[in-house]
Parts: structure tokens; C-alpha cells; sequence
């Protein structure tokens, strides 16, 4: 096993987060990923309705349904480590109110 599966297991079991995520100083990249989360997030919901109108019956409906649970998966695979992954500014609010950010 390499050192960093090692490190990753003990952060894991330990329920320790990533040291870039306590980092104060890097603020700016979790508040980037949340609003570029939120805008991808939008855009894929939002656009899959006119996409389907605008193609004529090409898109289909479960193509629109799908599209933004697909969006929000990738979102989470490749952001999730720098902002948690909170896309609903609703949820951020929230948990910033009771207090369960680090």
C-alpha cells in the first residue's frame, strides 16, 4: 500500500477532512466551486427544457430528467473536495447558520 492510500484510510476512518479544506486562505476556491457548481447545475436543468423544445421531440423527456442528475454527480466527482459539494445556496446558508462548516 502506498503512502497515500495509508493517509487517505486514516483521514477517513479518523473523520479528519483535507488540509486544503481548513486552509482559511483558500476561501476563494470554495466559494468559485460552489457558484460554478450552482451556474453548471442551472444551465443543465434549465437548458435541457429549451434544448427538447427547440429540437423538436429529438431530446426526450427522460433525456431532461436525467441530464441534471448527471451533471450533479460530476459536479461532486470532480469538486466535492474543494467546496463539499453544496450546489443549493440554500444548503450552504444552512449550514453556515448551524455552524457545521470546519
Amino acid at each position: 500500500m502506498s503512502v497515500f492510500h495509508n493517509t487517505q484510510q486514516n483521514r477517513m476512518i479518523h473523520g479528519q477532512t483535507a488540509p486544503d479544506f481548513l486552509d482559511p486562505s483558500l476561501e476563494w476556491r470554495r466559494i468559485f466551486a460552489e457558484l460554478w457548481g450552482t451556474f453548471l447545475l442551472v444551465l443543465t436543468a434549465a437548458g435541457g427544457g429549451v434544448v427538447a423544445a427547440v429540437s423538436s421531440g429529438e431530446v426526450t423527456h427522460a433525456m431532461t430528467v436525467v441530464a441534471p442528475g448527471l451533471m450533479v454527480m460530476a459536479i461532486i466527482y470532480f469538486m466535492g473536495t474543494v467546496s463539499g459539494a453544496h450546489l443549493n445556496p440554500a444548503v450552504t446558508l444552512a449550514f453556515a447558520v448551524r455552524r457545521n462548516f470546519p
